[in-house]
């Protein structure tokens, strides 16, 4: 998925996200995982709301080198 392309006109979008990136303009605003709770939300620029599960991203489940909040 490459969504830093300036001019998306002449990309064709293979999968769904890709579409509603390129062609229908959506973006994201801001992403919240909350581990506790088993939850990711996505919050599109749209106002739209995107929440799943934590435990369908296996790569999530792995600690981060890096802790957003302490910096550690």
């Amino acid at each position: 998925m490459c969504t830093s392309v300036k001019n998306t006109k002449d990309i064709i979008a293979k999968d769904p996200i890709d579409k509603l990136i390129l062609e229908k303009g959506f973006r994201i605003n801001r992403i919240i995982i909350e581990k506790e709770l088993d939850l990711i939300a996505i919050i599109l620029n749209t106002g739209k709301i995107i929440e799943s599960r934590i435990l369908y991203f296996p790569c999530l489940q792995k600690p981060l080198r890096k802790n957003w909040k302490t910096g550690n």
